[in-house]
């Protein structure tokens, strides 16, 4: 009598694993939608612009693709960061959930696990971009002091103002909104266009009220699919000494 080992009886009955074919972020750019020529998924979009909550919509090619899991991974290593919710909609499904803090300035990869109406396997992946970067430098020189006098305060009757910025957006299709708080010169920052990096710069007069508000405030919203950064321009004019002018520098990231 013939005797098969338990490893050969195993192979006959369970049928191989069949590996996951890779479809990589065809132009290897961070935009905010990709569109795959083949496989599972027609399309990935990422709605959201937030480094701590990721929203994507999955698009699929055909009606009986199946994705199983989505993960969020860094880039750098593929370690999974996250993993993310897959509710399914008419068009596919929306991956979406919470990301954890600490790795805004890394890029990241949405990975789908997904299987075609032949029950081939895919893993597709679509590049996010690290949160925009916002350098400032800015000066202000103020003239011609008037001393306080009673209820009044001293105030200039010039001031000169002079700012540079450096931004990166990470992405071709990251935008920007610039915001000031008395008369302070914008930077000419284009609202709400895509560019992926640039530099701005502007001197001129600012205007302030040394009664009712002797502040000058600018701030810059810069987002992408990866995340929103604030960067924060304040100056705190003098009141009673002409050489107590103050400025603070802040960045958030949301």
């Amino acid at each position: 009598m013939k005797i098969l080992s338990s490893i050969a009886i195993s192979s006959l009955l369970v049928p191989a694993l069949q590996a996951a074919q890779p479809i990589y972020d065809e132009d290897q750019s961070y935009n905010r939608s990709t569109e795959y020529s083949y496989g599972p998924i027609e399309r990935v979009e990422v709605n959201s612009s937030s480094n701590y909550y990721l929203e994507a919509y999955v698009y699929n090619s055909t009606g009986n693709t199946n994705c199983s899991q989505a993960n969020i991974l860094i880039e750098s290593s593929y370690q999974t960061l996250n993993s993310l919710a897959l509710t399914q909609t008419p068009f596919g499904y929306v991956a979406h959930g919470k990301l954890d803090k600490g790795y805004e300035s890394q890029p990241k990869t949405l990975k789908l696990d997904c299987q075609n109406d032949l029950t081939e396997n895919f893993n597709v992946y679509h590049k996010i971009p690290a949160t925009p970067s916002i350098n400032l430098s800015s000066s202000l020189h103020g003239s011609d002091w008037v001393p306080p006098y009673r209820y009044r305060p001293g105030f200039f009757r010039q001031l000169d103002y002079q700012g540079q910025t450096f931004i990166d957006n990470q992405s071709p299709d990251g935008s920007c909104v610039e915001g000031v708080t008395g008369y302070l010169p914008t930077l000419s920052i284009p609202s709400e266009e895509k560019f992926h990096s640039n530099s701005f710069s502007r001197a001129g007069k600012a205007r302030y009220s040394s009664i009712f508000y002797p502040h000058l405030n600018r701030n810059i919203i810069c987002k992408n699919s990866g995340g929103t950064t604030v960067f924060y321009e304040r100056w705190d004019l003098p009141k009673y000494d002409p050489d107590n002018i103050n400025v603070t520098y802040e960045m958030v990231t949301r």
